[in-house]
This record gives structure tokens, sequence and C-alpha cells, in this order.
């Protein structure tokens, strides 16, 4: 794995800082989701995470290593999160050289000033603490469910912090959700689900991210 490269950039080690449209490890009472890769992809393979990851395989020729994240802890404690918490720890200890930072979806309206102060605040953290862990090349998207209040926060913060922002504001679209898909096995499990990417979105998620990464493995 440590000798993965795409491009100029090392691409061994890849951890993805997401939430369920990453991996969603837990089932969903009252649906046919039972957990284990993104939301709601229709299988493993064919979710955001794995599509990229063939992606740079296929670029690199050979398959890096990979962990996907749940971290909706620090979507709904930003604030008080807890960058010591084990969970966190151990995904620092991954030592990724490639980090994708997929968040944002689980965070509340940020509706007043002091709310996004502090969110600007935390996500700056985040970055810091990513990037001082052995200076990864970190790619920060926006949401899938489109917050312009969001995703400029993201966005500034992950310029200032010298990382890659990926604008995927329109594919969140209502028309790219797994309840629009035809065949999808979730397509009637329920909002609390279907509402996530399709294949179609999955894909279209990965395409854009690999786009973006392979674009910059240009760059020393």
């Amino acid at each position: 794995a440590d000798d993965i490269r795409l491009g100029h950039m090392n691409a061994g080690r890849i951890l993805f800082f997401g939430n369920s449209i990453t991996i969603s490890p837990m089932s969903v009472a009252g649906t046919n989701w039972t957990g284990g890769w993104g939301m709601a992809a229709s299988v493993s393979e064919k979710d955001y995470v794995h599509l990229v990851v063939s992606a740079i395989a296929k670029a690199a020729g050979n398959t890096p290593k990979f962990k996907a994240t749940y971290n909706i802890e620090f979507e709904k404690n930003y604030a008080t999160y807890d960058f010591n918490s084990p969970v966190f720890q151990k995904q620092l200890a991954f030592k990724p050289d490639i980090v994708v930072v997929a968040i944002g979806e689980n965070v509340l309206p940020l509706t007043t000033p002091e709310e996004q102060k502090k969110y600007a605040t935390a996500f700056g953290n985040l970055l810091e603490q990513l990037k001082n862990n052995g200076n990864p090349r970190i790619f920060v998207r926006s949401c899938y469910w489109a917050d312009k209040v969001k995703d400029d926060i993201m966005k500034q913060a992950a310029l200032a912090a010298g990382c890659v922002f990926v604008d995927q504001s329109s594919l969140g679209a209502q028309a790219n959700w797994a309840i629009n898909e035809s065949g999808n096995p979730f397509q009637n499990a329920g909002k609390g689900v279907n509402a996530h990417p399709g294949d179609k979105s999955m894909k279209a998620i990965a395409d854009s991210l690999f786009e973006t990464m392979a674009t910059n493995s240009k760059k020393k």
C-alpha cells in the first residue's frame, strides 16, 4: 500500500470521514436496510467509497487500503467534539495518504451567526487535526442535500487549510435519490433510507471525487 501512487500523490491509504452516505453500519427499523455500506446504494460495490477506490486501483495498478467511517457524533456535537476520543484517534492511527471529508448532512440548520461561527471553528479544527496527522491530501465535498450556508462554511475552511473543495451541490436533486431509482432494493424503504443516493447518484459522487483527485495528483 505504501507504494501506490496516483500521479504525484501517495494513494496507498484512504480515509473516508463520512456519515451514512459513506457507510451506514446499522440496520434501520421497519425497512430492509441492514447496513454495511453507503446508504442507499443497491450493493456495497456501487457506493461511492468502493467506486472511488476501484477507480484509483485501476489508475494506479494496485488497490489501496481504505477505511470508511461513520461520524454522526461530530455532526451532532461539533462544538464539543472530543478529538481525543478513541473513535477519532483510531481513524488518525490509520495514517491515511488521502482523506475524503464527506459530512454536514446531519448538522442542524445553521440559522444564526453564532451557530455558523461555531461550526466554522469546529470544521476548521477537524481539518487541522487531519492535516497534522502526516499531512495527507484532503478533499472536502459539499453536502449531498445542498445547503448553501454549510457548504460555504466548509468551502472557506477547506481553502484556508489548503484542502481541495469539491462542489457536488447539484448531485443531490430528488431525481437522484434511491426512491426514484427503478429497481433499487431500497426504493420503497422509507424516506430515512431512500432519500439517500441511489446507484446513479453514487457513481456521480465518485466520478466527481476521482476526477478532482486525478487533476490534483498532477501537482507536486
